[in-house]
């Protein structure tokens, strides 16, 4: 794959490059910032309870490390 790149003229080693001289001089040439973590699925499901089932869910798990 890399070969028919190479052989189309491509230049495979550009974003590598890239990447080297923005680590040697960072304000030069700022990489962009990572996307935000996505929240997981409980996560998810914990914000769609209702403030009470919240605090119940905070209460089950103080127990439960206990």
């Amino acid at each position: 794959m890399i070969m028919r790149r190479v052989d189309a003229g491509e230049d495979v080693f550009a974003d590598l490059r890239h990447y080297e001289i923005a680590m040697r001089a960072p304000h030069l040439h700022p990489l962009p910032p990572p996307p935000p973590p996505q929240p997981s699925e409980s996560v998810k499901m914990y914000q769609g309870l209702t403030p009470i089932d919240q605090g119940a869910v905070q209460i089950l798990l103080m127990l439960h490390k206990n």
